[in-house]
Order: C-alpha cells, then sequence, then structure tokens
C-alpha cells in the first residue's frame, strides 16, 4: 500500500514541459484501485494508468512519465501479492498485448519529438519482452536504435562527444557495459571519442568507489547545462559497424572476443592502494596473506528484490565451498548484510556479516579473487571486467552470456509445467526463452526455472579450479555416485560441445546478428553438466 502512494507521490511531483498532463487524474485513477482492493496481480492495476492516457496526450507524452511507466511495466513482477509460480490470466495477457498495440499506434502520427518516440519504443520492447515475442521485440529494439542514433546525432552538434546517462551508473552489473564501451572505443569498434556523463553528489551508484576509481578517469563529468542531453543508457540496443544489436549483450560477446583475440589484458586493472588496503583486512580476519582464496556470492532477494528465476539458496554451494578449503584455497563470501549467513566453516570469511563489509573492499574482493564463483548478478559483472576466472551457477536470462573464455557456467534449465519435461537445449537458448528476465515471463510460458544441484555446483568448481591450476592431485576425483551416469552410446566430450555450440548458434539469430554468428559462444558449459544432461542435445 505505502508503494503505490509513493508512486502516486512521485507522479504528482513531475512537471511536465512538453504538455501539462493532469497528474491529479492518475492520482484519482490510484485511490479507485486502492478502494477497489488488489488482486493477486499488481499489473492490471499499473497497466490502467496507461489504459486511461487519452491517444492525444499520449501521443505527446513527456520522456520523463514514459519512461517511469517502462520502468513500472519492466518491473511488474516485483509486487508480492503476486504469487510464486501462479500464471497470468488470459484477461492479463490480453490487457498487456492491447496496450503493446495502443503505443504502437501513437508511433504512426508524426506529433512528438524523438525523445516521445524512444519512449514509446522502449515500451513496446518491454511489454514485447515479458510477453517474449522476441520478433517484436528486435523490431521495436532496433527502431529505437535508429532514433538514439539520431539523437546522438543531434547532441552532437552541441557537444563532441558520447553523452551516457548517469542512470548507467545505478546498477552493478551494468559495469559490464562500461567495461564493453571503453574496449569498444581502445579496438576502434566505435569512434574514438570523449565519453560525457552527468555526475553529482546525489547521483545514484551501485558503488561509488567503482566509479570514482576506475570509471571517472575515462571520462569528462559534464553537467546537463553543457551536454544538453542525458545521453544514452548503456543497456541499449547497440551498433558496431555496419552490424545492429538488438540484444547489448550480444555485442558485449562480440566485443569481447575481439578483445581476446588481440591478446589484451583487461582494460580495469585492481589499484595498488585498493590492494593494499583489502590484505590488510583480509589479514586482520585472519586470511594468511601468502593465502589464495575464492570469491563467493549466492544472490537473494535482500539486496534488489526477489527474482526467484535468478535467487539461489546457500547450502546448495557448501560441497563446493568445502572443495576449494580443501585444495587450500579460502573463500570469501561477499553479498549485503540481509542475505543469509553462512554457517560457520574453516577458512571461510563472511564478509556480509562480518562488521567490515564496504564498498572499496567489494570492488578488493571481486578484482583480485583468484576465481569468483556466483549467480547472475552485479557482482559477476565486476570480476569478469577484472579477468577473473570464473564459474557462474543458475544463469539466467541466457541472453545475458557474455563473459570471457575464462568463464566455465551452468544453465538453468526450464520445465514445462503441464508434462514436466525439461527443455531441450535448442528450446532453452531460444529467443523465446531466452530472452525471459521476469518471474511472470516464465509464467506466461508455461515453464519452470530449475535450480543446479549441490553436485553440478562442485563439478563446475571442480573443472575451473583445474583450469586455474587450483586444484591439487588428492581433489582430482569426485566421489563416487554424485554425477548420474549418462545413457550408454551417447557422443564423447569434445562431440558434445561442437553440437551444443552448434545449437547455440542456430537458436539464436536475434540475439546474435548474421555477421556473429560464427562465433561459439565465449563462456563454456560445464563438461560435467553437459555429460549429465547431453540427451537435451536431442529435439
Amino acid at each position: 500500500m505505502n508503494f503505490l502512494l509513493r508512486q502516486a507521490r512521485d507522479l504528482r511531483d513531475f512537471r511536465w514541459s512538453a504538455v501539462k498532463i493532469k497528474t491529479r487524474q492518475i492520482g484519482h485513477l490510484v485511490v479507485r484501485q486502492l478502494n477497489k482492493g488488489l488482486t493477486a496481480s499488481i499489473v492490471p492495476f499499473r497497466l490502467s494508468i496507461l489504459d486511461s492516457l487519452s491517444q492525444r496526450s499520449a501521443g505527446r507524452l513527456h520522456g520523463h512519465l514514459a519512461n517511469w511507466v517502462a520502468r513500472v511495466i519492466y518491473s511488474a513482477d516485483v509486487w508480492p501479492a503476486c504469487e510464486k509460480y501462479v500464471a497470468w490470466d488470459d484477461a492479463e495477457v490480453l490487457r498487456v498485448t492491447r496496450l503493446i498495440r495502443k503505443v504502437e499506434s501513437l508511433l504512426r502520427p508524426v506529433r512528438g519529438g524523438l525523445r516521445t518516440r524512444i519512449a514509446a519504443l522502449e515500451m513496446l520492447e518491454c511489454g514485447a519482452r515479458i510477453l517474449s515475442d522476441a520478433d517484436s521485440w528486435s523490431s521495436y529494439a532496433r527502431a529505437r536504435l535508429e532514433a538514439l542514433e539520431q539523437l546522438r546525432e543531434q547532441s552532437n552538434a552541441l557537444v563532441p562527444g558520447r553523452c551516457v546517462d548517469a542512470s548507467s551508473l545505478a546498477n552493478f552489473g551494468f559495469f559490464c557495459h562500461w567495461d564493453g564501451l571503453m574496449k569498444a572505443r581502445q579496438l576502434g569498434l566505435i569512434p574514438d571519442e570523449t565519453i560525457f556523463v552527468n555526475v553529482n553528489g546525489v547521483t545514484p551508484m551501485a558503488n561509488r568507489h567503482l566509479f570514482d576509481e576506475y570509471i571517472a578517469p575515462h571520462v569528462e563529468n559534464a553537467p546537463l547545462s553543457k551536454t544538453r542531453t542525458r545521453g544514452e543508457y548503456l543497456p541499449d540496443p547497440m551498433r558496431i559497424g555496419d552490424t545492429v544489436f538488438p540484444n547489448n549483450h550480444g555485442a558485449l560477446s562480440m566485443i569481447e572476443t575481439q578483445w581476446a583475440k588481440g591478446g589484451h589484458a583487461p582494460f580495469f586493472s585492481l589499484t595498488a592502494a585498493d590492494r593494499a588496503f583489502g590484505l590488510s583486512v583480509l589479514h586482520e580476519l585472519g586470511m594468511p596473506k601468502s593465502a589464495w582464496f575464492a570469491a563467493v556470492h549466492v544472490r537473494s532477494s535482500s539486496y534488489k528484490g526477489g527474482e526467484s528465476f535468478r535467487d539461489a539458496e546457500v547450502e546448495p554451494y557448501l560441497a563446493a565451498i568445502k572443495l576449494i578449503v580443501e585444495c587450500g584455497g579460502w573463500v570469501v563470501r561477499v553479498g549485503d548484510p540481509g542475505s543469509p549467513p553462512l554457517p560457520s566453516l574453516n577458512c571461510v570469511i563472511d564478509i556480509a556479516h562480518s562488521g567490515k563489509r564496504a564498498e572499496r573492499l567489494d570492488i578488493f574482493l571481486l578484482a583480485s579473487c583468484d576465481v569468483f564463483v556466483g549467480g547472475s548478478s552485479g557482482p559477476a559483472a565486476v570480476s569478469s571486467a577484472f579477468g577473473v576466472p570464473m564459474a557462474l551457477v543458475d544463469y539466467l536470462p541466457l541472453a545475458g552470456l557474455y563473459q570471457s573464455a575464462r568463464t566455465i557456467y551452468l544453465p538453468r534449465l526450464l520445465r514445462r509445467i503441464h508434462d514436466g519435461d525439461l527443455l531441450s537445449f535448442a528450446g532453452l537458448y531460444s529467443p523465446k526463452y531466452s530472452l525471459a528476465a521476469l518471474d511472470a515471463t516464465f509464467r506466461i510460458l508455461g515453464v519452470e526455472p530449475v535450480a543446479n544441484t549441490s553436485d553440478e555446483i562442485t563439478e563446475l568448481v571442480r573443472q575451473l579450479l583445474t583450469e586455474a591450476g587450483r586444484l591439487p592431485a588428492r581433489c582430482l576425483d569426485p566421489p563416487s555416485g554424485e554425477i548420474e551416469a549418462p545413457p550408454p552410446g551417447m557422443a564423447g566430450a569434445a562431440d558434445r560441445l561442437v553440437q551444443f555450440n552448434t545449437i547455440c548458434r542456430d537458436a539464436n539469430p536475434l540475439l546474435l546478428p548474421d555477421s556473429a554468428l560464427a562465433m561459439a559462444p565465449l563462456p563454456r558449459i560445464s563438461d560435467a553438466f553437459l555429460e549429465k544432461h547431453q540427451a537435451l542435445l536431442r529435439g
């Protein structure tokens, strides 16, 4: 209830420059919805805000309202009253579809400028992605990129350079986009021009130290009075040369491939001062200065809110943590204090509950660890940018894979609710399923994510430690009975990997354009996982 009232107050506080939309009417709508009571999903309420806008008003929507609406649609599933695995009924899905068609019709008139068109296209993208309509999503993304490029040309007439929206600093995981931007500029894949960003003392940031010490030296801080535009949002669709990437992570994958081919070291490297600071904290917490360590992050709902398709439990990680310790390493668990604590274990430091957690320490741990183990979350993006070998667990959405060849991962499989069967790899990596990034979308698709098991995670970490040279002979062989034996007569390991990579390339025409399809996915799927589930190579 308080959440809705806050949204109403946010709307009331908006100021319109292009058109005066009576926020009082929206406020009345909020009250009416509150009086009616809430259903199992808040989505109908949120969409009714859009439905209430007349075509004349919506056709000239100010960008701030449109951006707010896009955020409202995209976060439609965080409302706690929306029960886990309760499918949207047909009326709700139909309403989203009608909304998409309505906003689409507003793009036909010549009313409104580029900002209005961009905001409307962003809403369409969000709606199409909620419905997992990959073809429409790709079309809207390409159209929005064209409009963004036109806006950028207008901005360049005022400020020679590339303007980036400061909101690209608000998410820890967006560091991968900053990393990709810097690498693309150095490789000559995008123009070598000044990058402007408007940052001040109140700019929301996921980690201020990350900006101050690592991003700021490569950008110029410019006020809006100079740039006249907030600039581009880094996760937006991207063009490299003549190739358009509707999915920005496809661009990151291409950039990472070119970076690796050139034999470059990681673009970002830890400062000597941060290294000394971090080592002193770990030594204070009992870790010897000569020890090597793994950073472990288990994503929970405590930091940004629940997303059951990628949240995880601590327990399945414990066997892998014990394996690291058995191999002579230490484990440092990173995360926020609201996450579930680890049990007390030898050579394990739970920074999240140590009282020592700080932004600077987080960056040290993620950048200097010998290996990283964690899920599809922001900390992994930081470790990846600093070149750390990684084992990624419970990875979804699969359209977000971009990391380097030093990364091994486990996808979360998807099980059809109506018959309990697992999707084949061809289905799992298709745009329809790999784009899904909301719990509600998986319910619309009639599937439920299947969390990785303890033995799958342990074998993933065993493979990572082997490749990193951290696995002594005593840890080489897994205990018998942990990994299910595959059916007899199946393909060998090399053949399986070739078959799997071919499936991934063929399944993702919308995620990787034709010119990039020849690239095998850089992150590698776990050998043991592929052997265990090799039956999913069929179909």
